[in-house]
């Protein structure tokens, strides 16, 4: 009885070992479907886009074959070991009838065909790397955009509700006042205005949610609910503003210029053009690589009328030159991987000012979003003073309930402007954390 529960046990496992690497390589080319009664907030949607992303684990792959290229071309700085077997038959019985050889070769002087080939693909895979980092770097920025454009769409949900319930109210009073002689025509056309531009900011909110959510579908490879979304704390967003404000450029400068994956990539590219232009040059030089074999070989001899089998067992060693001519075709490669060399390097001093630029340019607009945070937080405090006034005015009998309505869309928008400026804000934070390689203290993704 142990002795069956013991193989089924055994075959259990070995099952289990067998068929979950299968469903693991599945191709996931279905979005993610969060689960309805989970949560998600950005960190876990960046996560999930950079391990997700089909581009993202297509680079993945593409790793994984450079580094196999770069240990095929290491191997070659080994010896290389090959057996071959020949049968045959000669006239007179003059060559072997069977031979098994036995043959090593190692390279001892190759640049041009072992090592440097092999500095070439260590290179390639480097980059390969860089290359994945880049395009995890691009993914997490676009999360971030549309994840904070869609955090300002649903803050308007309220204003859309307000609008809907208010638009029609006002213009139906407009239309029964006009009735009735209390305003004119230009009057009950401007309300008319109005009530349209009204239905237009509805309809905006409506298809800017839906848009901004494919958006979000898009950069991360998921479909998210409404209901499982954590929005970013609007405090969080102003205190980063502030930080990411206040750091000196020159530490910004220093950041990107040491961690930002496109400008590692360009200079690999000078690498490698580089390298190229050292296995052209080798070829000028000649090559050496020692040999040795063994061989083991029958042959049949007719000796007066008698046939004789006889085995040999010779060897053999070696030292192998050449020397190849072809100055020409060399010389010209030469000059073009040069000149490669030299448009990549150009391509990176370019990139780097650009880089300043851009960090300049990305900080002087965190600048005026600091502003426009300090101003809407005014405006915030003074629209909700107003709001309240009103709501006492309505309960004392003061003010018609729809104007309680009208000054209630108001604040509704006030608040709307006031998310939109952090998220504004936020997106700015996050281009400038992109530009400066994702090295810089960020209290966003830390919160």
């Amino acid at each position: 009885m142990n002795k069956k529960l013991l193989f089924l046990a055994f075959f259990l496992q070995f099952y289990c070992a067998s068929v979950s690497p299968k469903i693991n390589a599945m191709p996931q080319g279905d979005p993610v479907q969060i689960v309805s009664n989970s949560y998600i907030d950005l960190p876990l949607i960046i996560h999930i886009a950079q391990t997700k992303r089909s581009d993202i684990r297509a680079q993945e792959k593409i790793t994984e074959k450079q580094k196999a290229k770069e240990l095929s071309w290491l191997s070659k700085h080994f010896p290389q070991i090959s057996l071959n077997y020949t049968a045959q038959k000669s006239q007179k019985n003059v060559l072997p009838e069977q031979q098994l050889q036995l043959s090593l070769k190692q390279a001892l002087f190759a640049p041009g065909s072992v090592y440097f080939p092999y500095q070439l693909a260590r290179i390639g895979t480097k980059s390969s790397i860089c290359q994945t980092e880049y395009q995890k770097q691009q993914a997490q920025l676009s999360v971030e955009q549309t994840f904070f454009d869609l955090q300002n769409n649903y803050a308007k949900n309220d204003l859309e509700l307000i609008l809907r319930e208010t638009g029609p109210e006002v213009f139906k009073k407009a239309q029964i006042q006009f009735e009735n002689g209390l305003i004119s025509t230009v009057d009950l056309e401007q309300q008319k205005s109005v009530y349209t531009s009204t239905l237009s900011t509805i309809e905006k909110i409506f298809r800017g949610k839906k848009i901004t959510k494919n958006e979000s579908a898009i950069t991360s490879e998921q479909k998210i609910k409404r209901k499982t979304i954590l929005w970013m704390p609007l405090e969080t967003i102003k205190q980063t503003v502030k930080k990411l404000v206040n750091i000196p450029k020159d530490e910004l400068y220093t950041q990107a210029l040491h961690a930002r994956p496109d400008l590692k990539l360009l200079a690999y590219a000078m690498e490698q053009a580089e390298i190229q232009e050292k296995i052209y040059a080798s070829q000028y030089l000649p090559s050496a690589s020692f040999f040795a074999s063994m061989y083991a070989t029958r042959k049949a001899e007719t000796l007066l009328g008698a046939a004789e089998e006889i085995l040999n067992y010779p060897w053999t060693l070696g030292l192998s030159v050449s020397w190849n001519f072809d100055s020409l075709t060399n010389m010209f490669e030469v000059r073009a991987s040069r000149a490669e060399y030299l448009s990549q390097m150009l391509k990176k001093k370019r990139s780097e000012w650009v880089m300043k630029k851009e960090i300049d340019l990305t900080v002087q607009q965190l600048a005026i979003d600091q502003a426009t945070i300090t101003e809407a937080e005014q405006i915030y405090q003074h629209g909700q003073q107003a709001f309240e006034k009103k709501q006492l005015e309505v309960e004392a009998g003061l003010a018609a309930p729809l104007e309680l309505l009208q000054a209630k869309a108001d604040w509704e928008q006030i608040q709307a402007n006031y998310t939109n400026a952090h998220t504004n804000a936020a997106k700015n934070c996050a281009l400038l954390h992109y530009k400066t390689g994702h090295k810089l203290e960020y209290p966003i993704l830390a919160s």
